[in-house]
């Protein structure tokens, strides 16, 4: 199921819509923005590349 699922978002066909993303420094500002009932799709933390 989870290989045709894969494949169903690789094509484009489903997907969830992303609101915003958060470096992980930010958390508790991600966390309160995901809590937040009005919000059309899910909010993401993401690690930071240093150079």
């Amino acid at each position: 199921m989870y290989t045709e699922l894969a494949g169903l978002v690789s094509e484009g066909v489903i997907g969830a819509e992303i609101t915003a993303t958060y470096p992980l420094e930010d958390f508790a500002k991600a966390i309160r923005h995901a809590q937040q009932t009005e919000r059309n799709g899910k909010v993401l933390i993401v690690p930071v590349t240093r150079p």
